[in-house]
């Protein structure tokens, strides 16, 4: 039985004459054509049709070897490629063929860039430190991986790798799936070395699925018993670690609260209001997570309540210049690593003391990005919109902002259903 011919692309060096330079040159191009359908490439060299026929000459000067060889090197460079490739398409050609010198497809070194980017613009450790995860489980399942490498096919074998080999959570490989799909994205539009036509996520290809994420979001009830929490008020005869205990107790209960108030402001966000980003009855400010990677970033602005003034008025420190802190938690000329390392551990010892809260008010244990979801949650369940909910939290798109709201409560739903049979009787 006679076997298929397999398709290989052709590729040939020829001089273009139908665009004429002003110098009387015409460009020199390698032409690959598969399937009947051609494609050009440049090769940076131009020359005369006198040159172009001394290149070709039985004995070529110097010059010209030189020019003919620069030439083939680019050639043979593309035959190469193709040699390596399975399915041959022109955008996964491109993506290697075109790539800067200077640039890798290597997927553990476009990682390596991707978070040392996220290093330099202050984001969180522990967003680092998922990326950090997310390469080793990738080198885990198939080491040496190219940032081509990545089709629907692989995400697929990658998926069962994750939930069937390793026993790992929905939750856990979709995280490492979105960190994957934020480095790709990269490889695509900022450093070009792999073609948007070979995007492996999206509809009709490859959906992260997503997980059932605690979202953290308390009733309105228990956020209403934090805000009059009043234990662990400083006594007169508390020593002095007591006394700093109880008001680091009531200081985590204060910008907790103030969070929640505010439109569920995180609490890096809290650290670097400025005295200069209170205007007109209203806090204004940029969210420091998206503030780097957006092209046109959008101010959020939140209207200040009576309580947010008793917080802001009892921890803001003394400095009353525009262009000071307004909190103690960032001093003046810290870097970036400063930054994040210090909200880092603001972050931990609040979590620690609303811990106490939580067990004192008998509720479920919670943390600081509890407000945020509960402010978006608990104005949901009061009937505003998404769309306002999205502004407010200052998100990009629509999806992101439902993500970020829990299920609706018990009692919502018993409301809603006995509402079906509440019929009017006619007249």
């Amino acid at each position: 039985m006679q076997m298929a011919k397999i398709n290989k692309p052709t590729t040939t060096l020829f001089l273009d004459t139908r665009y004429q330079k002003k110098d009387g040159t015409f460009p020199y191009k390698l032409r690959i054509t598969y399937r009947g359908k051609p494609q050009l490439y440049p090769t940076n060299i131009d020359m005369s049709l006198n040159d172009y026929q001394k290149l070709n000459g039985k004995k070529p000067r110097q010059k010209f070897q030189d020019i003919k060889r620069r030439a083939e090197e680019l050639k043979y460079r593309a035959d190469d490629i193709i040699q390596k490739m399975g399915d041959f398409t022109f955008p996964a050609f491109d993506s290697l063929f075109l790539k800067p010198k200077n640039l890798t497809t290597d997927l553990a070194t476009l990682f390596k860039n991707y978070i040392k980017k996220l290093e330099d613009s202050g984001m969180a450790i522990g967003t680092i430190k998922l990326y950090e995860s997310s390469i080793n489980s990738i080198n885990k399942f198939r080491t040496g991986c190219r940032v081509t490498d990545i089709t629907v096919d692989w995400l697929i074998q990658y998926q069962n790798f994750m939930l069937n080999e390793q026993n790992n959570s929905v939750t856990i490989l979709a995280i490492y799936l979105r960190n994957l799909r934020a480095v790709i994205n990269m490889a695509i539009h900022v450093d070009k070395v792999m073609s948007k036509e070979v995007y492996p996520f999206g509809k009709y290809l490859y959906q992260i699925p997503t997980g059932n994420n605690d979202k953290q979001a308390l009733a309105l009830n228990q956020v209403e018993a934090i805000f009059e929490y009043k234990g662990h008020q400083p006594e007169a005869g508390d020593s002095f670690l007591t006394k700093k205990r109880k008001l680091n107790i009531g200081r985590a209960r204060a910008f907790f609260c103030l969070s929640y108030l505010g439109n569920g402001i995180n609490f890096k966000d809290i650290g670097l209001l400025k005295n200069n980003s209170i205007e007109n009855n209203k806090i204004i400010y940029y969210r420091a997570k998206t503030a780097s990677r957006r092209k046109k970033i959008q101010a959020i602005k939140i209207e200040m309540t009576t309580p947010m003034k008793r917080i802001i008025e009892k921890y803001r420190v003394k400095d009353s210049s525009p262009d000071a802190y307004l909190f103690d938690i960032f001093k003046p000329g810290m870097t970036q690593k400063q930054i994040r390392t210090t909200i880092q551990q603001f972050t931990k010892t609040t979590n620690k003391y609303l811990a106490v809260i939580a067990k004192d008010l008998n509720i479920p244990v919670f943390t600081t990005y509890a407000a945020r979801h509960s402010f978006a949650t608990i104005l949901r369940n009061k009937g505003a919109s998404t769309e306002y909910i999205q502004e407010a939290l200052g998100h990009e798109d629509f999806e992101t902002t439902k993500n970020y709201l829990a299920g609706f409560p018990d009692e919502m739903k018993k409301k809603w259903a006995e509402s079906l049979i509440n019929f009017k009787k006619a007249s």
